[in-house]
Parts: structure tokens; C-alpha cells; sequence
């Protein structure tokens, strides 16, 4: 048993169980899921259970915002590669030169 516990998995393992107790207890209760849309920029103070209703409520305003980042990122990438593709040699013909 004493020779278990001193390996790394269960060192990991211990690590990763701790890192959820720590997670439960600052967010105040259990981590459910629900398919609510509430969506008034607020977590309610009476309501320490972490919900998905919760979680959209309090970050969904930055959620949508990195949405919308990202989106604009893949778009203006797609955009450039497009542009370069034309442009594009293979390996082997840059050999011969």
C-alpha cells in the first residue's frame, strides 16, 4: 500500500482530487448542469451552486466577447492564407534554384 502511494500516479491523482476540492469550496457547492438561458450579466448571492444558468449569467458577456475574437481571428487567417496560397513553392523546386 505505502509503496502505491509513493508512486507518481498516485501523487497525481491526490494533486487532482485536491485541485477539485479547492475548486468546490471556492465556488461554494456542488457543479451541476443545467440547460437554463438566463443571462443578466449577475450570479445571484442566495445561489452558491455552480449551474450552467450560473456560469452564463456571470461571464457570458466576456464568453461572447472571446467568441467573437477568436471568430474574427479564423476568419482573418483564412483570409491571409488564401492570399499567400498562390505564392506557395514546393520544397524541391526551391532545390533546384
Amino acid at each position: 500500500m505505502q509503496q502505491a502511494k509513493h508512486s507518481g500516479d498516485f501523487d497525481r491523482l491526490q494533486l487532482a482530487i485536491t485541485a477539485l476540492k479547492d475548486a468546490e469550496a471556492v465556488f461554494g457547492g456542488s457543479v451541476t448542469q443545467d440547460s437554463g438561458n438566463d443571462d443578466k450579466g449577475t450570479m445571484a448571492s442566495t445561489n452558491d451552486e455552480v449551474t450552467e444558468t450560473n456560469i452564463i449569467s456571470k461571464y457570458g458577456k466576456q464568453l461572447r466577447q472571446v467568441a467573437e475574437e477568436r471568430d474574427t481571428y479564423v476568419i482573418t487567417a483564412s483570409a491571409l492564407c488564401e492570399q499567400l496560397k498562390p505564392n506557395l513553392k514546393t520544397l524541391s523546386s526551391l532545390q533546384r534554384m
